[in-house]
C-alpha cells in the first residue's frame, strides 16, 4: 500500500522529470526541450520502404499510448489533488528548508515569503503538467516555455529576497532535493514493476 501511495504521489513529478529531461538543455538556465520528432536514422543505415513504414507505425502506436496515458493523468490531476501533492512536497522539504534558514539566521517573515515563492512555483509546475497532459505531446513547447518562465521568475524573486549568494545556496539545496526525489520515484516505479 505504501508503494502505491508513493507511486501515485511521485507520478506527476516523474512525469515532469521525463518530459523535462527528454533532451539536453540549450543553455545553463534553459529547461531541456521536448523532442517529439521522429528519430534521425544514421547516415549509414539503409532502410527499405517497408522498414520505414513499420518504424513510423510503431512510433505512432507509441505516441498514441503516450497520449492516452497523459489524458488519464489529466483526469486524475484535479486542483484538489495538486494542492495535496504540493502540501506533501512542502511538508517533506520543510526540515531542510528550516535548517538552511536557521543557518542563515533568516527572519521568519523572509523565510515565509521564500516558502510562498517556492509553493507558487510548484503550483505553476503542476498546472503546466496538467495542461501538457490535457493537450498531449503536442503541448510540449508550451510546457517547456511555462517551466522556463516560472524557473526564471521564481529565481529572480528569490534572488531579490535572499540576495545572490543565499539564492544560489538555496537553489543548490533544491537541486539536491529534486535529484533525491527523482531517485525515490524511480525506485518506486521499479518496485511497482516487479
Amino acid at each position: 500500500m505504501k508503494r502505491l501511495f508513493c507511486l501515485f504521489t511521485l507520478a506527476p513529478l516523474l512525469g515532469i522529470a521525463v518530459f523535462y529531461f527528454s533532451t539536453p538543455p540549450t543553455s545553463p538556465t534553459a529547461a531541456p526541450k521536448i523532442n517529439p520528432g521522429i528519430p534521425k536514422k544514421p547516415a549509414a543505415a539503409v532502410q527499405t520502404k517497408d522498414q520505414e513504414a513499420e518504424m513510423l507505425r510503431r512510433l505512432e502506436e507509441r505516441n498514441q499510448k503516450l497520449e492516452e496515458s497523459m489524458a488519464r493523468m489529466a483526469k486524475r490531476m484535479t486542483p484538489e489533488r495538486q494542492g495535496q501533492l504540493i502540501d506533501q512536497l512542502m511538508k517533506d522539504r520543510a526540515p531542510r528548508y528550516g535548517a538552511l534558514f536557521e543557518s542563515w539566521n533568516l527572519e521568519s517573515s523572509r523565510a515565509d515569503e521564500t516558502l510562498k515563492i517556492v509553493r507558487e512555483r510548484e503550483a505553476q509546475k503542476y498546472e503546466a503538467l496538467r495542461m501538457l497532459n490535457e493537450t498531449g505531446y503536442a503541448g510540449g513547447a508550451a510546457f517547456n516555455e511555462s517551466l522556463d518562465f516560472e524557473k526564471e521568475f521564481s529565481s529572480a524573486q528569490l534572488s531579490l529576497l535572499l540576495g545572490e549568494e543565499r539564492s544560489k545556496e538555496f537553489a543548490r539545496l533544491e537541486s539536491q532535493m529534486e535529484r533525491e526525489m527523482q531517485a525515490t520515484a524511480m525506485k518506486a516505479v521499479s518496485a511497482a514493476a516487479d
